[in-house]
């Protein structure tokens, strides 16, 4: 017996060591690719010397020389109609106006397309075309997804803050600070506050029902690491959520080390409105809701009989009991019945998009059916009213990130934002701006 313990202790110690030395070889070859190019500092290489007009600057001259080593020759030069266009359209996502033409082609003055360029980066529409690029990448949206997809009443303040930072030429690098740890590197700054708003674009689960809160903190958790891989990183971390990374030079415990740092971060909104923008808000609404109220009467006057009919159709397709339920009068019914009858109720309850989905309805209304979409104007011109423009729902307030300091973020912006040096996301753009043209 004594002997049997002893060997099969013997065989699992051995297994142990074996495992262990599998796992430092797996850990090996894994720090190994950090010798990969793609890991290295990047180093400033000199121009090459191409002798040729073409190039008019450093980028012309790397291009030229990638040309030329597979015996291609650049593009002939476009005419300035189509640069205009082209150039405007990469920009600002509009093509140019006639007169916006014109100004262009007849300035034959040297500095003409970069006054050109120049006019565009300066335009609102630039921040609102490249800000979608942006988004995409945080996975903006308006909605929290998944089966409720319920809206995100205050999202729309981190879409505005991404388009202000293109059009105000942020620099990079603060852009990058905002985002990851806004409200701790920059305290009382609304603008960093918002930017915060960062981690929390990905999707989340807000459903009623039983629900497993520890899976859907970790859901969190999961989404905030690995958006900060893809976006600031350029990798795909979440490979190393269950094993080490096959491809990257990343270990399974880097990136709980990444997740570790929000781990103490709770959502929680607040509001940021001063007392006379609140003011200003409410008095708003009272007058909103003002001259809203006629417009409804006379919406649920229409719906009414189309109403009635549906609620008569849906109480003869119920259980008898139900019916005779609802034909005795409230006043008369005894406790069953009651609730007999509130069970009913809640069997043919209309919802509010009910009356514009029936089609059997719609074929036998007279004359023009009511407007059931989800943008109703009414009257033209200055006295028009669009029943979509206000909502309660846009009180000035903020979604952000909110808990202990957590100085892990704050090292961790700082650490990403290291290599971009003060380039702003307007000079960056021009850039290749002029090289698409």
């Amino acid at each position: 017996m004594g002997k049997r313990l002893v060997t099969a202790a013997a065989l699992m110690i051995g297994a142990a060591v074996a495992a262990m030395g599998w796992i430092d070889r797996d850990v090996a070859s894994v720090l190994a690719r950090r010798s990969w190019w793609a890991f290295q500092k990047p180093i400033r290489a000199p121009a090459p010397e191409v002798g040729d007009a073409w190039a008019r600057n450093s980028i012309d001259k790397f291009i030229l020389e990638g040309l030329r080593s597979k015996n291609l020759a650049p593009s002939p030069p476009i005419s300035r109609e189509r640069l205009i266009r082209r150039v405007t359209y990469d920009l600002t996502g509009l093509p140019p106006s006639p007169a916006e033409v014109d100004s262009f082609l007849n300035d034959r003055s040297g500095e003409a397309y970069e006054r050109l360029v120049d006019r565009l980066l300066s335009s609102p529409h630039y921040g609102e075309r490249w800000a979608l690029r942006w988004l995409d990448v945080v996975h903006y949206a308006d909605t929290n997804g998944y089966e409720g997809d319920a809206e995100r009443a205050q999202a729309w303040r981190f879409r505005d803050y991404v388009v202000r930072s293109f059009n105000t030429n942020k620099p990079y690098d603060r852009f990058i600070r905002e985002q990851i740890a806004g409200d701790e590197i920059y305290p009382g700054d609304t603008d960093a506050l918002i930017a915060t708003g960062f981690h929390r674009c990905g999707p989340i689960h807000l459903s009623g029902g039983n629900q497993d809160i520890e899976a859907n903190r970790q859901e969190v958790l999961t989404e905030m690491t690995s958006s900060i891989g893809s976006v600031f990183l350029g990798l795909t971390v979440g490979c190393a959520r269950c094993h080490n990374h096959k491809f990257d030079p990343i270990l399974q415990s880097d990136y709980y080390r990444l997740q570790a740092i929000f781990a103490g971060v709770e959502s929680k909104d607040i509001n940021i409105y001063t007392p006379a923008q609140k003011t200003a808000h409410e008095a708003e609404v009272l007058a909103y809701e003002a001259r809203l109220k006629p417009l409804q009467s006379q919406i649920d006057e229409i719906e009414r009989p189309y109403r009635q009919t549906l609620r008569e159709q849906r109480v003869q397709k119920l259980e008898p009991k139900y019916r005779a339920a609802l034909d005795i009068p409230k006043e008369q019914r005894n406790p069953e019945q009651t609730q007999i009858a509130k069970d009913a109720e809640d069997q043919i309850k209309l919802a509010w998009n009910d009356v514009g989905d029936d089609r059997t309805l719609r074929r036998r209304a007279h004359g023009p059916a009511p407007v059931m979409g989800r943008r109703l104007v009414v009257g033209s011109g200055a006295g028009a009213l669009d029943l979509r423009a206000r909502r309660a729902a846009d009180f000035p307030g903020v979604c952000h990130l909110h808990g202990p300091p957590t100085t892990g973020r704050q090292g961790l912006g700082n650490h990403l934002r290291l290599g971009v040096g003060a380039h702003t996301t307007r000079r960056h753009r021009g850039l290749l701006a002029h090289r698409r043209a």
